[in-house]
């Protein structure tokens, strides 16, 4: 496994790194071709990229994977550790994008959940963050609360559906 994101020093190798002939994975299917890397981040995916890169590698006969995707995290459950360090681990693992659960407490409005939970990654950028809000409660307004978390760029819910949620809260 090639990390293209390692550090040295406590600072990140900032060149351009050139994947050439790999079988790439990618959200939109597989195909033969070449990633570059500038900085640490993927800037093109393709076939026969020709520019210029201070390191050459020839990934042929390798599946590459330009990221990975973990849509069901709990970012934050191991308050030693922190939101920066835990999504750190994440990259270096591979993963470039996270999904993380917001819980709001009782009574808590959605996006004020949300908004809390958002200024939690403020600053942090080793991945990229979505979020799930989880619906602990029905309330009269839950449809308004819905379209004003889709609006703030929300697209999923979790809902439970093996407990009365109302009751249980209390």
């Amino acid at each position: 496994m090639v990390a293209l994101n390692e550090e040295v020093n406590g600072e990140g190798i900032n060149i351009r790194i050139l994947l050439k002939n790999g079988y790439i994975v990618n959200f939109d299917g597989k195909f033969h071709g070449d990633i570059l890397v500038e900085d640490g981040q993927i800037i093109k995916v393709g076939r026969n990229i020709t520019e210029q890169a201070e390191s050459v590698i020839d990934a042929e006969g390798n599946y590459v994977f330009p990221g990975f995707i973990d849509s069901h995290t709990h970012i934050g459950c191991h308050k030693e550790l922190g939101f920066s360090k835990e999504t750190k681990a994440a990259k270096l693992g591979g993963t470039t994008t996270i999904f993380d659960f917001v819980y709001p407490k009782k009574g808590e409005r959605l996006i004020t959940a949300l908004n809390s939970k958002r200024s939690q990654y403020e600053g942090i950028d080793n991945c990229k963050v979505e979020l799930h809000v989880v619906i602990s409660e029905f309330t009269e307004d839950m449809y308004e609360q819905l379209k004003e978390i889709k609006r703030a760029g929300v697209r999923g819910v979790k809902v439970y559906t093996t407990h009365d949620i109302n009751k249980a809260k209390q």
